[in-house]
């Protein structure tokens, strides 16, 4: 294809797009079937249907994509033109991704992400997979010259002629981490599950044969539905290992010089590029399985958006052990995390905790034990126990530390979670109290990036009112500290 014409999409998504879409026509089908007159609407389904397929071509025939040194541009539409550029040096992340049926079509879709939105800015649905991997690279090489331009000749940027691979994950900690992606909600079903199966032996033996117990099951409606309830959520366990293991199988980070590049999938493969250059933050995860075992997870933060409108996190380790973490970041990013944290904990935030949960969960039940029954005040009194105990385990695990390069933030219940976010990359700070924090004295400090969703926030809870100020200065001038240490390094390289 002339370049000037622009590339098109491979011929294949014409029959990917079609396959696609027959479930929806086979419903709409058995829908229309279901009339009592319906000679009308069958005819109404049917031309729906032929209109389908020219709306495939001519979405085919339309959609052009040109990729050269300024940007990516790509062309759609037929009766509503839309062209959408992409400068080269806003990309964050290029994503390939294959779900089973692509795979026996032999395209993909590559998704290119910017700092920009909220949905993935270019969407290419759909390229051969060998076009995608040349789509990937040929980007990556454009940046490449981009960066290097700003270097002195002596140090441009050459890419290797072979990746380095640089971490494999085998089968057996595949299937361990699986294991350990518990909730406590399943936890919590598999011990009630046990407490009922050993209630139905008993009613076996009780009732003697099993048809009886049944019945009587059957017969009480609730404990039906707590057993048929527990049942599900243990497959669904069960079905959550099996995902992970499709998902994470074959996992690989392959290294490039500005780039770490993960490959993983059984049925859908997922190839991903994330330039170091534009990770945000980074978090070590680890649920209290995985801390006793000694496991956790990695995830980094770009400004790349994502599909759903929310900011999301790029898989570096599915699952590694505590130690190999520490080297592999060590070796990766030059990052060592604290062992140590100053901590928020104070009686002071403990109280207000606890009359805060109160508020919400216990006192809602005690009123209801005086209208409805006092089986109420038990669960009261069991709630506010748990309280007692959640947030002085939650308060002592939540924490901060300054270096000369990052600020990290420890934070978590029942998933620990370490985060380093980098100075240079702070966009906003903010520093806010609500009214009762106002009134308790409180206040908390958010530290924002271009990367940022709600579970990568760096929020630092529970500080004194007065303090808070003096933190959200001091960050601001590690922030402008680190600025100036980046463009001075820049500025004796060109020396």
């Amino acid at each position: 294809m002339n370049e000037v014409q622009g590339r098109r999409l491979h011929p294949m998504t014409i029959f990917y797009s079609a396959v696609r879409i027959l479930p929806q026509l086979a419903i709409g089908f058995l829908v229309m079937r279901n009339f009592k007159e319906g000679l009308f609407e069958l005819i109404i389904y049917f031309l729906v249907a032929l209109l389908l397929l020219p709306s495939l071509l001519i979405h085919y025939f339309n959609f052009r994509f040109f990729i050269s040194g300024d940007g990516i541009i790509i062309h759609s539409g037929l009766f509503f033109k839309n062209k959408r550029s992409i400068p080269i040096d806003r990309i964050q992340n290029v994503d390939i991704v294959q779900n089973g049926l692509m795979r026996v079509f032999r395209i993909a879709s590559v998704k290119i992400q910017t700092a920009g939105g909220k949905e993935t800015e270019g969407k290419l649905e759909y390229v051969g997979i060998k076009q995608a991997h040349a789509i990937r690279h040929e980007i990556e090489g454009l940046q490449s010259v981009i960066s290097s331009d700003k270097l002195p000749v002596n140090e441009k940027f050459v890419t290797p002629e072979e990746n380095t691979q640089f971490f494999a994950l085998s089968n057996n900690d595949l299937f361990r981490g699986g294991l350990t992606r518990l909730s406590p909600i399943v936890l919590f079903a598999s011990g009630i599950f046990g407490q009922y199966n050993f209630i139905f032996r008993k009613l076996i033996e009780t009732n003697k044969t099993i048809n009886s117990a049944t019945e009587w099951i059957i017969d009480n409606i609730w404990v039906f539905v707590v057993i048929s309830l527990l049942f599900a959520l243990i497959i669904s366990w069960i079905g959550g290992i099996v995902l992970h293991c499709a998902r994470y199988y074959g996992f690989r980070i392959v290294l490039k010089r500005r780039a770490v590049i993960t490959d993983a999938g059984l049925i859908s493969k997922r190839h991903s590029i994330i330039p170091t250059r534009k990770m945000q933050s980074i978090a070590r995860r680890a649920n209290p399985i995985m801390r006793i075992i000694g496991l956790e997870y990695v995830e980094v933060q770009t400004a790349g958006s994502a599909e759903n409108g929310a900011k999301t996190a790029e898989t570096l380790f599915p699952v590694m052990r505590k130690q190999k973490t520490i080297e592999c970041i060590e070796t990766l990013f030059s990052l060592q995390f604290p062992e140590i944290y100053t901590s928020i904990f104070s009686k002071k935030a403990y109280y207000y905790c606890i009359i805060r949960d109160s508020l919400l969960g216990v006192f809602p039940l005690i009123i209801m034990g005086i209208f409805l029954t006092p089986y109420f005040y038990i669960a009261a009194a069991l709630l506010f126990i748990m309280i007692l105990a959640i947030e002085k385990f939650r308060l002592s695990t939540k924490g901060f530390t300054l270096t000369d390069g990052y600020i990290f933030i420890r934070t978590g219940v029942w998933t620990i979670t370490q985060m380093a976010i980098p100075y240079s990359k702070i966009q906003v700070l903010s520093h806010e109290q609500s009214f009762i924090e106002r009134w308790a004295g409180f206040s908390h400090v958010t530290v924002s990036t271009a990367g940022n969703s709600f579970s990568f926030q760096g929020t630092i809870p529970f500080l004194n009112a007065e303090l808070s100020p003096n933190l959200v200065t001091l960050l601001l001038q590690n922030y402008r500290i680190n600025k100036k240490k980046r463009r001075l390094a820049l500025t004796t390289t060109h020396r």
